[in-house]
């Protein structure tokens, strides 16, 4: 287990796999600016469960995108491709619990069978908003926070409460995934099948020259077919995604590296600097160095 309370960036796995769940309590708590998130689209086999503790943040998921206000949660089921981002005030903080359904109960136990199966079952339940105003979402809530609050302390016995409380949490949510199905759906469980291979050949291969053709490939579609499963599922072009990608990666390098603006460039797959600094300046407001500058003086001074 690992509970992370700070600013930087946290380190969700982006494919099925997440680094930092132990096989023997497999839970990770976190706590976290949005002001750092960096590439946040991801998915895996764990379950995930977000509450928003400052400010506001966007949920994107199942071609949805939801503002989640202060106090409000989203619970997200497994293997579903989804993103937490900050809106337009970049003043959102998130506490988030990741667990794996084996913290639950072993694979094909009574309890397994009876309360976690039927998250895996059915087709279009992506996940549900949670809402202080609706008692029972509020208890969820509740339950979240008293997860975080025992990894924190850790106690003695709070593994045991962590999985109680993590098992109370699938049992109060099963009951209504079927009324709830379709609220974080727009018809796109099929296409995200398509854009996961997608992405992570992009991931993968973001540094080299990248055609909408081997997008597509990757995905064993057509090109046409390609861009709209990114504009159902993700929002905008499979270009556009390569392009926001490459300058993520690039703010990254910019943050952690002392490499030329010019290495960086090249190396997230920008061949002309010069695209790559308008490019750069479109996104963040600034140039690449003037940038890094501020940055790394906002992270060093003094709160």
């Amino acid at each position: 287990m690992i509970y992370s309370d700070s600013n930087s960036e946290i380190g969700l796995a982006k494919m099925e796999f997440i680094s930092e769940l132990n096989p023997q309590f497999p839970l990770a708590c976190y706590e976290y600016s949005l002001r750092n998130r960096s590439d946040p689209w991801h998915w895996h086999s764990a379950f995930e469960l977000n509450i928003v503790a400052e400010g506001s943040c966007k949920c994107l998921i199942g071609g949805k995108t939801r503002i989640l206000q202060e106090g409000m949660g989203v619970f997200i089921n497994s293997a579903m491709l989804h993103a937490i981002l900050a809106d337009g005030t970049l003043k959102g903080r998130i506490k988030s619990i990741v667990f794996d359904k084996g913290l639950v109960a072993e694979t094909g136990s009574l309890i397994s069978e009876k309360y976690i199966q039927p998250f895996l079952n059915v087709n279009n339940f992506n996940g549900i908003i949670l809402r202080k105003s609706i008692p029972w979402q509020q208890e969820i809530m509740q339950r979240a926070d008293a997860v975080l609050e025992a990894c924190r302390t850790e106690a003695y016995g709070y593994e045991l409460t962590v999985a109680a409380l993590c098992g109370q949490i699938l049992a109060s949510i099963q009951p209504w995934v079927i009324e709830y199905e379709n609220e974080l759906t727009e018809g796109t469980a099929n296409k995200t099948l398509f854009v996961k291979p997608m992405l992570l050949y992009i991931w993968e291969h973001y540094a080299e020259p990248l055609t909408l053709e081997d997008i597509a490939k990757a995905g064993w579609i057509s090109k046409n077919e390609c861009i709209q499963c990114f504009h159902q599922v993700v929002g905008i072009s499979p270009i556009q995604y390569v392009k926001g990608y490459r300058l993520q990666r690039a703010a990254a390098l910019l943050l952690d590296t002392e490499e030329s603006i010019s290495q960086i460039a090249a190396a997230c797959g920008f061949q002309d600097g010069g695209y790559f600094a308008r490019a750069f300046s479109e996104r963040y407001g600034t140039t690449p160095l003037s940038w890094r500058r501020a940055r790394r003086n906002s992270i060093n001074s003094p709160l």
